[in-house]
């Protein structure tokens, strides 16, 4: 049974060579039988036009030779001779020329008699003209007037049976014999052209016969692997695989088609996996910056609670209860405000705690401090991290004010400026010491710790639309710090 399968197969190879091989030299024997024969035809038109082109062109020179030939006799009465030589030079050129282009005429006794001899008959005319005309240049001037005049109209009449001959005679009979050629090329054309059109149906004919053929032996064999393949692109791996028949390039292609659903499976529940384990990551990622925020956000240095506690104890001995009442209120408020849980805050609600702590320290500090805040009325309802601006409000007053005699003055500001917001940290105080430097992601610097804190924070909130610089003011009399932060994405 293998055996008569194989027979079977071979047979089908074979018999689909020869066809191929018969249509491809039927084709390419028609081919170049048509090209042959209309090249033939082309050639001979072709042959013909340039006889013309060359007619025409002695026709020209004749008449140019014979304008040369009068304009050098009348050079000649007026004495004007140099004119006359160049002129008669100019006359013997075309004449040769005529010559030339007159030997390449094809006139054939067989194929014409009357060309034939038409074409002797301007040979020998220029000729003659040639042997003739230098005797008249030459003995011109010592001739008498009616010799003169006398070779002067032969020479002319000359002239004019050449143009004759070419213009009209031969001219004629050069267009009676193409006329004959022309319909005998137009009938080949035509034949041509049937021939064409009977080998393309027939080669049309052949082709579709075998293209059923074709279809028919094959088509069982693509329509399996076509529902295959459907199958697979639908992201059904679990069919049976295809059975290894037919053909040897279709075995190849359904067993390359088997391996490509076993692989496509085994790709599916890799991938399958992957995305679970993806899921599992991103949210371990997401329970891990969020453990990283509020292990940030619990290093807030406790510093200003001290403070706080001492102002109010120096009120408490120094003044009444009324002021002492208002600081433990404003006291009151922050710790409100930093132990409740937030993930963020309104910009609004942390202007107002920084105008608690402000208040405190002004308690504290008494004329030694001024301060002042000012909160652009579109940004109020801005979400940032819950004391994100009163570190570096510390900052100042600790490390600016507190630490120059006289005092000096905190100003807090949020603006828009473009499509950011900008919110700033000023004093007047002592300003950074000279080659300052503070790496905010450098968790080593531990006099900074707090700083640190809430850049981390911000930047984790904020990612890439954040940007911080603190630096010394322009006349060195005080720190500046920016926080710059993209509201485009807040839209």
């Amino acid at each position: 049974m293998a055996s008569k399968n194989a027979s079977r197969v071979h047979g089908f190879r074979t018999l689909l060579l020869s066809l191929t091989l018969s249509m491809l030299a039927a084709v390419v024997a028609i081919f170049v039988f048509l090209f042959v024969q209309i090249y033939a035809v082309n050639g001979d038109m072709g042959e013909r036009m340039r006889q013309y082109i060359v007619l025409n062109a002695i026709s020209e020179d004749i008449q140019k030779s014979r304008e040369c030939f009068v304009r050098f006799f009348e050079c000649s009465l007026e004495e004007d001779f140099l004119e006359a030589e160049a002129m008669a030079k100019e006359s013997f050129v075309c004449r040769n020329k005529s010559i030339l282009n007159a030997r390449k005429l094809r006139t054939s006794y067989e194929e014409s008699h009357e060309m034939y001899f038409l074409n002797r008959a301007i040979l020998n005319g220029l000729d003659h003209l040639n042997r003739g005309v230098p005797t008249l240049e030459n003995v011109l001037i010592e001739m008498s007037e009616q010799r003169r005049y006398q070779l002067y109209y032969r020479y002319l009449k000359i002239y004019d049976y050449l143009l004759k001959y070419t213009n009209y005679m031969y001219l004629s009979a050069a267009v009676h014999r193409d006329a004959d050629a022309l319909d005998g090329n137009l009938g080949k054309v035509r034949s041509l052209k049937f021939m064409a059109a009977v080998s393309l149906l027939a080669v049309s004919a052949v082709s579709v016969c075998v293209s059923l053929f074709m279809t028919n032996a094959l088509s069982g064999h693509v329509a399996k692997m076509a529902r295959s393949a459907d199958l697979i692109s639908g992201g059904d791996y679990s069919s049976p695989d295809m059975a290894l028949s037919g053909p040897r390039e279709f075995r190849v292609l359904k067993d390359r088609l088997n391996r490509m659903k076993g692989s496509l499976l085994q790709r599916s529940i890799l991938e399958k996996e992957l995305h679970r384990q993806e899921v599992e990551k991103e949210k371990i990622m997401g329970e891990l910056e969020r453990a990283k925020f509020l292990s940030l956000q619990a290093q807030i240095d406790p510093h200003f609670l001290f403070n706080t506690l001492n102002a109010i104890s120096n009120m408490a001995l120094f003044e009444g209860a009324e002021r002492t009442m208002e600081i433990t209120n404003n006291l009151a408020g922050i710790f409100r405000y930093r132990l409740e849980f937030r993930d963020s805050v309104a910009l609004s609600d942390e202007f107002r705690f920084i105008s608690q702590y402000l208040s405190i320290q002004k308690a504290r500090f008494g004329e030694r401090l001024e301060y002042a805040l000012e909160l652009d009325p579109s940004l109020a309802s801005m979400r940032i991290p819950p004391l994100s601006i009163q570190p570096f409000v510390e900052n100042s007053v600790r490390h600016g004010v507190e630490r120059k005699e006289r005092g000096g003055r905190v100003s807090v500001s949020a603006e828009k400026v473009g499509g950011r917001a900008c919110i700033c940290v000023v004093d007047d105080g002592v300003g950074l010491p000279e080659g300052f430097s503070l790496s905010f992601l450098d968790p080593s610097e531990q006099g900074h710790i707090g700083i640190t804190n809430v850049v981390n924070r911000l930047s984790i909130f904020f990612g890439r639309r954040l940007s911080v610089d603190i630096g010394n003011l322009p006349d060195g009399s005080g720190v500046k710090v920016s926080m710059l932060i993209d509201l485009e994405e807040d839209a």
